[in-house]
């Protein structure tokens, strides 16, 4: 499953608040999705993102992407 670019998340996705498809809280708890990928120059930025349990256990969540 190929996850949005690092660059692209907002701050809640970067930081793990919310989940990296549709943007839900999640302050109950998220699953693990993968490694968004991004750099800036010669600056690192993928990060380890999360997902709601409902988005992870869709086959096809990045058609979520924005509600």
């Amino acid at each position: 499953m190929i996850l949005p670019p690092a660059t692209e998340l907002t701050r809640a996705q970067h930081s793990g608040w919310a989940c990296v498809w549709c943007t839900a809280s999640l302050q109950a708890g998220g699953v693990p999705a993968g490694r968004a990928e991004g750099r800036s120059g010669a600056h690192d930025l993928s990060v380890q993102v999360y997902a709601c349990t409902r988005c992870a256990q869709e086959p096809n969540p990045a058609r979520r992407i924005g509600g």
